[in-house]
């Protein structure tokens, strides 16, 4: 459980979020690939759907859909650490 609350907490994701907001469709490409290998490391499978819809997103380069599906993986990753501190 420790090692999925660090990956919780992995910068990657204000990366993300960063990428997004400033259509930096490479870097938010490549960051998502970082945080794909890190939940496939540790065997964290919480974020597939989502992720599948970020790729898509960032390969249109909508950043309505983009900020659309970061918005539901921030919600989850709340919701994970909440869950985690009781």
């Amino acid at each position: 459980m420790e090692e999925k609350l660090k990956y919780m907490n992995d910068i990657d994701f204000m990366r993300m979020g960063q990428a997004i907001a400033h259509e930096q469709w490479q870097v938010a490409f490549m960051t998502l690939r970082r945080l794909e290998q890190r939940a496939r490391e540790i065997e964290f499978h919480d974020f597939g759907q989502q992720f599948v819809g970020l790729r898509y997103a960032i390969q249109r380069e909508d950043i309505e859909q983009a900020k659309q599906v970061l918005t539901l993986i921030t919600n989850k990753r709340a919701r994970i650490i909440n869950e985690a501190s009781k």
